[in-house]
């Protein structure tokens, strides 16, 4: 399934993007998302314990299971 990213705050300066998207398995949770993501961009390792995730719109846990097309919001609320 494919996710579309947003990235805000020192996450957007960090990758110099503000949009994303990633190929996750089905049943990718978020918590998947941010490790997938942690290995793409080796410096956002760093801030996983800090990134608040927001699924279309509502914040969401590490466990939420994704789905396809799903907009992924993150922000270090930096």
């Amino acid at each position: 399934m494919r996710i579309r990213l947003l990235l805000f705050g020192s996450l957007k300066d960090m990758t110099g993007r503000e949009t994303d998207s990633l190929e996750l398995p089905e049943r990718a949770t978020v918590g998947d998302l941010l490790e997938r993501y942690a290995r793409q961009e080796l410096k956002f390792r760093n801030c996983l314990p800090n990134v608040a995730v927001a699924v279309n719109e509502e914040y969401a846990p590490r466990n939420l299971e994704l789905k396809d097309a799903d907009e992924v919001v993150e922000n270090t609320g930096r």
